[in-house]
């Protein structure tokens, strides 16, 4: 818990910063306060300190200077500081339902159209009046209540990498050179964005620009045997099927030939060859972007989950080649793989159940395209949660009521 701290005869005047903050003028010193990137606790202690020194009225009166206007509650909201909100509001008697000049969005309608859903909580425990209307026509009441929806959102996400996880270790991919052989790299993105009951909210896909054909036809031999041409392009494409390269070795394993002796790779998903596609790629950086614009319409930045197979791999690539997304997720995850890890040791039947009901749903296509393995593993998730998961008969009614909470 943050509080404002309050006034003391000590405080005025003080040695340093604080105290150069109250010989300036109030406006002023707000004003540079407003654009500075400093930490709730900090803004606290400041917060106090003006208060002593130019009243609790002075400081309700006075406006950013910028087109909107801000006033110190709406600021303050716009940083997403609830503690020091509800400070100013028990503490220094702020109107909680202050309209802002330019448009009369409330602090409640600004913390909705952030997306601060700890903020929005405690501006309605302080008594927002969630009927009130901006110049749009805007109430809060329903937007509150899909914010609030929203921090439960589970976001579905693959991708497809240059090199297995597992292949070598992450320390390569910090402050490694990007172009090097020895990082994992994202070649495609997808994400499935689904409510708390795994009803689909939204989805899209990324396919990454940026890669030769050379350096695709180089790539280990799980791409080449998944990502080259489908059969439908028949051999005629960039990228048709090639002989396996063989392992040397003694003892190493070898692919059985295909029948008629020619032992090629099998056909593929296309992958490669949609990478070659200016029309169908775009470079990393503004992909990284799309992906936060994308997941800012449908989730809460660090409250919404990441989910899917073996989903820790993926975050752990994120945090190198997508940092900013990697800091917009929750810390926690729902993997998929690590319920039916589960399943198969401890319900064998049910494991066998799944996988027969993954069979025959002729909707999943598991061909790993980064779209196709986030509709497996939701599909998965959703027998999980029916199954597995199921409630006693007895308990279907507070299951419903489970759902609409």
């Amino acid at each position: 818990m943050v509080a404002v701290a309050e006034p003391a005869a000590a405080d005025a005047p003080s040695q340093g910063k604080g105290g150069e903050e109250e010989a300036l003028p109030l406006d002023a010193t707000l004003a540079s306060l407003a654009k500075s990137k400093d930490s709730e606790e900090s803004w606290a202690v400041r917060v106090g300190r003006l208060a002593g020194a130019h009243g609790a009225e002075a400081m309700q009166r006075w406006r950013e200077p910028s087109k909107h206007a801000h006033g110190l509650l709406h600021l303050m909201v716009a940083k997403n500081f609830p503690n020091i909100a509800e400070a100013l509001v028990k503490q220094h008697g702020f109107d909680i339902n202050l309209p802002r000049a330019s448009d009369q969005c409330t602090p409640m309608h600004l913390a909705i159209f952030y997306r601060k859903p700890d903020m929005a909580a405690k501006l309605q425990e302080l008594g927002a009046d969630l009927s009130l209307k901006n110049k749009y026509g805007d109430a809060c009441d329903e937007k509150f209540q899909k914010l609030a929806e929203a921090r439960e959102n589970i976001i579905f996400l693959d991708l497809e990498l240059t090199k297995g996880f597992y292949d070598l270790g992450l320390s390569q991919n910090r402050g490694a050179d990007k172009q090097s052989e020895n990082v994992q790299r994202i070649l495609e993105i997808a994400i499935i964005v689904t409510n708390k009951n795994l009803e689909e909210l939204g989805r899209k896909a990324w396919v990454i620009g940026g890669f030769s054909k050379a350096s695709l036809d180089e790539l280990p031999d799980f791409h080449q045997n998944n990502f080259r041409d489908p059969e439908s392009a028949g051999d005629a494409g960039q990228f048709p099927r090639r002989k396996r390269r063989r392992v040397e070795g003694a003892g190493a394993p070898q692919a059985a030939p295909q029948e008629g002796g020619e032992d090629l790779t099998p056909y593929g998903n296309g992958l490669f060859a949609d990478m070659l596609d200016e029309a169908k790629t775009k470079p990393l950086p503004l992909v990284e972007r799309e992906v936060l614009k994308f997941l800012n319409e449908h989730c809460v930045e660090r409250a919404s989950v990441l989910a899917g197979n073996s989903i820790q791999c993926d975050r752990e690539v994120l945090r190198f080649e997508m940092p900013a997304v990697y800091e917009y997720l929750h810390h926690q995850i729902l993997d998929v793989s690590s319920l039916l890890g589960a399943a198969a040791r401890w319900a064998p039947r049910a494991y066998a159940a799944w996988k027969s009901a993954m069979a025959s749903n002729k909707a999943v296509s598991y061909n790993h395209r980064a779209m196709n393995d986030c509709e497996s593993s939701v599909a998965s998730m959703q027998w999980i949660r029916g199954n597995l998961l199921a409630q006693p008969e007895a308990d279907q009614g507070a299951k419903a009521a489970d759902d609409k909470a």
